[in-house]
């Protein structure tokens, strides 16, 4: 067990509201990828309706680019979705330490300092729990979009 000054935890503090402020930049960053996509099934699912009510070349047109778009959007998808992945994984590395080293250093912490750090941690706690959740919607997304594929693959 490593031994804590009031210092360290002041550092602590420090390097857990930088963390805090990625996450919360991440997550805003997250939504804008989340309504980027959304819009983008929006298009397909246009596209497709049109798709059925056509006949002959501009149908084959309209079927190549759904393809081309879908298989675009497929890799967008999977691109933000391991960016997240590496990213959620590096944060629970830190939340991990940053809790051990809190509850080794409990005896040198202010009540203000303790406070403080529990907050931080909180919402750190809360961003993992909010990207997790993210990772679930992109698989989904995945998924959804496969199935779209499908109705114009065939």
């Amino acid at each position: 067990m490593e031994s804590y000054t009031t210092e360290d935890m002041i550092r602590l503090k420090e390097t857990l509201k930088k963390r805090v402020d990625e996450l919360l930049s991440l997550r805003n960053r997250l939504a804008e990828y989340d309504s980027e996509l959304i819009n983008q099934f929006d298009q397909i699912e246009l596209d497709l309706n049109r798709l059925f009510h056509l006949q002959g070349e501009e149908k084959s047109l309209l079927k190549n680019k759904l393809l081309f778009d879908g298989k675009q959007f497929a890799e967008r998808i999977q691109a933000i979705a391991s960016d997240l992945k590496v990213k959620h994984e590096d944060f629970k590395k830190d939340f991990d330490r940053f809790l051990q080293e809190i509850n080794e250093s409990v005896e040198v912490c202010s009540a203000d300092l303790k406070t403080t750090l529990k907050t931080l941690m909180d919402i750190y706690k809360e961003h993992l729990d909010i990207f997790a959740g993210m990772e679930v919607i992109f698989s989904r997304y995945s998924a959804t979009l496969k199935e779209k594929t499908e109705q114009f693959n065939s």
